[in-house]
């Protein structure tokens, strides 16, 4: 009668494993997120004799997909799981279906171009999918849903009040030279824009404390990136090569405000009080809107962990899956 649970990396066999074991997996990754999620849905669940199946895998057919409840975690192409038909429900990050036309065309031209090649890209990879037998998802649509994509490096440390917070503004990663070379990348083209903007609200601003940028996209060790984050009162979160960021959760559940770009309309970013930006040139002014109110900026940063709370946090996903699960036990 026990629920058991098998996780399968990318490029590694199945394994059967308890989620209390991976939620101090070290280095951390996102895994120990989704086993958070699983011991909670566990428990909430009770003994049903129910198989899940955490796996990185989009294609893997092999026999622990069959009647399995499937988590799959790190497509960006908005793929449908060619182990759709055999599981009994899937899970999945990155969004069941591709954002629509119209949310791509009002990014700024520089970034819009680059979500156009890859949406093409993403698009053939489908077809390809499709002529290869992979059923397509409006005939499965009842059986996938969308979830957060959750932490990947956050530890969790001590909270830290609003009063004590030091850092004004920051960002952790990557910030392209504007001269550097040219790419497809849309996160590349955000990044950079985001880096020019920081530089003129420095500019603007020398009485700010911000922290942005390093020389790689892992510039702290896990354990300072958390700490830092937690001490931050405003966190940058520009997209990634598609259009959503565990950055953007890592922030969230540490109690900043939140600056982003437009986010994709899916059921666990609703009411995030989220401030977007269409272009990262509007940065400063933002800023010193956003400072100019402490009060109002604290406001913010507790609404913002409060949408953690009821939306992306794992209990909160474990309830989500939760309800998708027993309304499809008592579907015959």
């Amino acid at each position: 009668m026990e629920n058991t649970f098998v996780i399968r990396r990318r490029n590694a066999r199945p394994q059967p494993f308890r989620p209390v074991d991976l939620f101090d997996e070290r280095p951390p990754t996102d895994a120990r997120y989704f086993a958070r999620v699983l011991h909670l849905l566990n428990q909430k669940l009770g003994p049903r004799s129910l198989r899940f199946l955490l796996t990185w895998e989009l294609d893997a057919d092999a026999d622990e997909h069959s009647d399995a409840i499937v988590l799959l975690v790190g497509d960006e192409r908005y793929q449908v799981p060619g182990h759709l038909p055999k599981a009994k429900l899937v899970f999945k990050t990155g969004g069941t279906t591709p954002n629509p036309i119209r949310r791509t065309l009002a990014l700024p031209p520089s970034i819009g171009a680059r979500v156009i090649v890859r949406d093409a890209r993403n698009a053939a990879v489908r077809l390809r999918r499709r002529c290869a037998g992979v059923a397509p998802l409006n005939a499965l649509r009842d059986r996938v849903f969308g979830m957060p994509l959750g932490y990947a490096q956050l530890l969790d440390v001590p909270w830290v009040d609003w009063p004590a917070r030091r850092t004004d503004v920051f960002f952790a990663g990557t910030v392209p030279a504007g001269k550097s070379r040219f790419q497809l990348r849309p996160s590349v083209a955000a990044r950079r824009q985001m880096g020019e903007a920081v530089a003129e609200l420095t500019r603007r601003r020398p009485d700010l404390l911000v922290a942005c940028g390093a020389g790689n996209d892992a510039p702290y060790g896990p354990e300072e990136y958390s700490t830092r984050m937690m001490n931050a009162r405003i966190a940058l979160c520009p997209r990634g090569n598609f259009d959503e960021t565990f950055r953007l959760f890592e922030s969230a559940k540490s109690g900043c405000v939140i600056v982003t770009e437009p986010l994709p309309d899916r059921w666990y970013y609703k009411g995030l009080p989220a401030v977007t930006l269409r272009q990262w040139s509007q940065l400063p002014r933002v800023v010193d809107e956003l400072l100019r109110d402490n009060a109002a900026l604290e406001r913010a940063a507790v609404a913002t962990r409060a949408w953690w709370e009821s939306h992306a946090d794992e209990n909160a996903v474990a309830d989500f899956m939760l309800e998708r699960i027993e309304a499809s036990l008592r579907t015959p």
